[in-house]
């Protein structure tokens, strides 16, 4: 384990405790690998990749992005976020206008796009699914629910729960 990157290391280890059978049959639950703890190590993994400086990777082609990836790009003063839908569209959240489908060019203004790996609990595409579910939402809110906030609950959830509290929290 040793000089590898730790990512590998936890990739790895992540290898190991997913295709590891879980045995019913134990009654002893420190026994035995369960579904919430896998979920624990995939959720330690994309946080460690979405927060490390290799997380951000400039693409210059659209052929380069995959569905569901999380897009951004540079504004004067702010970084505007959407979910990559395919056929060079982009799904994104605007002030005035919702959540919207647009093509790559009009998404990036003429600026650079770049993909950031933020944390992702679902596949690509229950990631677009859930974007279409919200095109056409009007609500947006600058600290509570943004373009950014569309992007990570499109990818995980977690705004959605943050914003809505369904378990008390």
């Amino acid at each position: 384990m040793f000089g590898k990157n730790p990512f590998d290391v936890l990739k790895d280890v992540g290898k190991v405790i997913s295709s590891t059978p879980i045995d019913t049959r134990r009654r002893d639950p420190f026994e035995q690998t369960t579904d919430q703890q896998v979920k624990s190590l995939v959720n330690l993994y994309n946080v460690l990749e979405a927060n490390s400086p290799l997380g951000q990777l400039t693409r210059k082609k659209a052929n380069d992005f995959v569905k569901g990836d999380h897009l951004f790009s540079q504004r004067l003063g702010y970084t505007h976020h959407g979910i990559y839908v395919g056929n060079n569209q982009v799904l994104h959240y605007l002030l005035k206008e919702g959540v919207v489908l647009a093509s790559l060019d009009d998404f990036s203004c003429g600026e650079e796009i770049f993909k950031r790996r933020s944390p992702k609990f679902f596949s690509n595409e229950e990631i677009v699914q859930r974007a279409f579910r919200r095109h056409g939402e009007g609500e947006y809110d600058l600290f509570e629910n943004n373009c950014e906030h569309f992007c990570i609950w499109c990818r995980n959830g977690l705004v959605e729960a943050d914003r809505n509290r369904p378990f008390g929290f």
